[in-house]
């Protein structure tokens, strides 16, 4: 087989679907050209020696190729983008779950009534589909809002019909994915709690307790209390994958100084290794408490493979969602409601990032609480910091030498 004189020498890819190969038989460049509906590949002698000029005689083969071949017995309704975003929302619905948060953000983005992707591409032939069509698109969502669409949800929108496409693209119905459109980014820094706040939410979460309030079939206990405790302490971000997904395997009580060891195997950056202030371990040691231990330092054997927090609850998702509830509960209580600039779990997560650099008037290290906290030191002084308050310290040392 390999004296064979039509095995390949040499071979290039041109595009998806075009190459050019060499062969013992022949001094020329052959060119070979994937027919998507047929299911086979055609080839041709670009009757060329040198590369750079076989290059041209493959496209133009190609070109020639698919737009007459390569288009018989094609049924216009089969390349349609409504048609691949029923067979995308299909596929990502049995690999999901209909009820995942995934699924459910990207049915919507594609479904959705006049603004949903499908609506404005949905007869569109997935081939005519570029960058350009796409910029279109986002303009005209704009001209149909009293406010330009956010650059977030705008991202996510051209995300959704891109990942349409790239099945497209699998199947051999388009050669190429057109590059997503450049969108301006603007920044909304997430609101954090002040001291007083944080101190006013606890005070309400110790009276709900005491009162033996119920939200959503759930009686408040002890245990919410620390949840909410952990993410200031941990500085976790309050989502299925990171908070709702550590185990007790995830965690090691250290000494010199006193800190949790964590692993964050789902982190939204990926995996990460962190530490936790002195704080979490007690709270730890009171979540693995034996009933009726008030001091929460006599250990249950815990089961390594048992999630930390609320493990009652199989479905992660479910548990982040009843505690929001109970969150919000909580804001209610405390008189923390507001209609702008709300206070939401991810709120927490931010006191915490700005409380770290509060209390070490200034001096910790950003880099190092970036990465213990798994984003980057350009998140925390775009998202987390932008709007925190200087404390009197750091206003002092500023006009020291003034």
């Amino acid at each position: 087989m390999s004296d064979s004189p039509n095995r390949i020498l040499k071979q290039r890819q041109i595009r998806s679907g075009v190459y050019i190969y060499q062969t013992p038989r022949s001094p020329y460049w052959q060119a070979k050209v994937w027919v998507p509906r047929q299911k086979r590949y055609i080839t041709k002698s670009t009757k060329e020696t040198v590369r750079a000029e076989a290059f041209d005689a493959a496209i133009a083969f190609a070109d020639k190729t698919l737009s007459t071949i390569g288009t018989v017995d094609i049924n216009p309704r089969a390349t349609r983008f409504e048609t691949y975003a029923d067979k995308y929302d299909r596929h990502l619905k049995a690999v999901e779950g209909a009820d995942s948060r995934k699924y459910k953000d990207y049915h919507s983005s594609l479904y959705r009534k006049e603004a949903g992707i499908v609506h404005y591409f949905g007869d569109i032939q997935l081939s005519k589909i570029t960058t350009g069509t796409m910029r279109d698109f986002l303009v005209e969502l704009d001209i149909q809002r009293e406010e330009p669409l956010a650059g977030s949800s705008k991202k996510k929108l051209i995300m959704t019909a891109r990942a349409v496409m790239r099945m497209a693209l699998e199947d051999g119905v388009i050669d190429r994915l057109p590059d997503a459109p450049k969108i301006a980014a603007r920044d909304n820094p997430r609101v954090a709690f002040t001291n007083s706040e944080y101190m006013d939410f606890m005070r309400a979460a110790r009276r709900c307790i005491e009162r033996g309030d119920v939200v959503s079939g759930i009686k408040l206990s002890q245990h919410h209390i620390h949840i909410f405790r952990f993410i200031v302490h941990a500085f976790v971000r309050p989502t299925t994958n990171e908070l709702f997904y550590l185990k007790h395997r995830d965690i090691q009580i250290k000494t010199d100084p006193a800190h949790l060891w964590m692993v964050i195997r789902k982190g939204k950056t990926g995996l990460r290794e962190s530490f936790t202030m002195p704080f979490a371990v007690s709270i730890y040691k009171h979540i693995c408490s034996r009933p009726g231990d008030l001091r929460g330092v006599a250990f249950r054997e815990a089961n390594m493979d048992e999630y930390v927090f609320m493990p009652e609850y199989r479905k992660r998702s479910y548990a982040r969602t009843a505690l929001s509830r109970i969150f919000l509960h909580i804001i209610r209580e405390a008189g923390l409601e507001r209609d702008e600039d709300r206070l939401v779990m991810y709120s927490l997560r931010h006191y915490a990032l700005q409380k770290r650099v509060r209390d070490s008037k200034g001096n910790v290290s950003l880099n190092q609480l970036a990465k213990n906290a798994g984003t980057s030191v350009d998140m925390l002084e775009r998202f987390y910091l932008k709007r925190m308050a200087p404390s009197s310290e750091i206003i002092a040392e500023f006009q020291r030498n003034g």
